[in-house]
């Protein structure tokens, strides 16, 4: 079982420079970057991932465990929401005046807009490679098949991250 919780620390690190997170979202708690987790990995759900998983919208916990490639596709998936969300409230040019005084900025939506769209399709490319498979090819020995513990879940992902739903859709 994984706490969606424990993935907070990388969300913040894939939305914001290292360390100026609560500067730059100086509202978002970490419970509402949890839920924007629990968001992201049923969107990724309906891509095609984590097919046989399931998460519990009360605690956020999925089960069962994400590997570390399912935990960063829900980071990422989850950083494509909040830029998304981000740049819709992003306003282009700000005026202030008072008397004499004039306050004026301008902020670069489109730098946003094209990270929006490479993180895009980024996201794209994962869900080509789990209707593709890996790419890999592996060559298993007797050794290896006599003292592999997992077998079935050696690579990135878990077998049941990629399964379920794919098998559904035709992907393998």
């Amino acid at each position: 079982m994984t706490d969606l919780a424990t993935l907070v620390p990388g969300l913040k690190r894939e939305v914001a420079v290292p360390g100026t997170f609560d500067t730059v979202f100086p509202d978002s708690g970490d419970g509402d970057l949890t839920a924007n987790l629990g968001d992201a990995f049923a969107e990724a759900q309906l891509d095609g991932f984590f097919g046989t998983m399931a998460l519990d919208p009360a605690t956020f916990l999925v089960t069962p465990d994400l590997s570390a490639a399912g935990g960063a596709l829900v980071i990422i998936y989850g950083g494509i929401r909040m830029t998304r969300t981000y740049l819709r409230e992003l306003g282009s040019r700000s005026l202030y005046e008072a008397g004499p005084v004039k306050y004026e900025t301008e902020r670069a939506a489109s730098v946003l807009k094209q990270q929006l769209q490479d993180m895009t399709e980024r996201k794209n490319q994962l869900i080509l490679l789990g209707k593709r498979g890996s790419g890999k090819t592996y060559v298993w020995d007797g050794y290896f098949a006599r003292t592999a513990t997992n077998w079935s879940d050696y690579g990135s992902f878990y077998s049941y991250e990629v399964s379920g739903t794919y098998g559904s859709l035709g992907w393998g």
